[in-house]
């Protein structure tokens, strides 16, 4: 049967087109206060990859947009042994506050990090478990990367995870301050802990 009327056919498509948009759209993660961690795993979008063989170059491809589900909740994934994608998209108020990104999860095995520079390419750093500390962009016992946000523009960041490990983590951009304070902070706790005796 053919839905002659525009407006019925209108109210009949209309949840199918929101859906659509809302599986497209992305918010942005605005970074304005540098006093505080931000958390980010809420205001992501995922990509599970099955084989285990899809590239940046796919990824990051506007027709592939579609294929990426908006995720508001922890990340939790178990012993998932497919990768993830996840993407994502932050503005820096101010160009000239270090931020950098953290993943506090040192189990996870292999974590690559994207992000779109002013001119266009792609910075990769590396991380994870299995991959020495000397290699990461930042030596420490999660995954911590500096963020290179645009002038004026929003930066896509891209994050793979893979391994067999429990993939169970949450994602924080902070201040490079404040990341310093939390990980003296961290030594002092462990420090402590290793030497305290009752």
């Amino acid at each position: 049967m053919r839905i002659k009327n525009p407006v019925i056919k209108l109210i009949i498509l209309l949840p199918f087109m929101i859906l659509t948009v809302r599986a497209v759209a992305q918010e942005t993660i605005e970074l304005t206060d540098s006093t505080r961690s931000y958390r980010l795993d809420h205001h992501v979008a995922i990509f599970i990859d099955p084989y285990d063989t899809t590239t940046l170059a796919t990824v990051s491809d506007p027709s592939f947009r579609s294929n990426f589900i908006p995720h508001h909740s922890n990340l939790t994934f178990g012993y998932l042994k497919a990768a993830i994608w996840i993407r994502m998209s932050i503005d820096v108020e101010r160009p000239s506050t270090k931020w950098y990104l953290e993943i506090p999860a040192p189990f996870l095995e292999y974590v690559d990090f994207y992000q779109q520079a002013d001119s266009g390419r792609w910075i990769h750093s590396i991380s994870g478990y299995y991959r020495p500390q000397h290699v990461r962009a930042i030596m420490h016992t999660g995954h911590v990367i500096e963020l290179y946000p645009h002038k004026g523009d929003a930066t896509a960041i891209y994050i793979r995870i893979s391994g067999q490990s429990p993939k169970t983590f949450p994602i924080y951009a902070l201040t490079k301050d404040r990341f310093l304070e939390k990980t003296r902070w961290e030594d002092v706790g462990y420090f402590y802990n290793g030497h305290c005796v009752s």
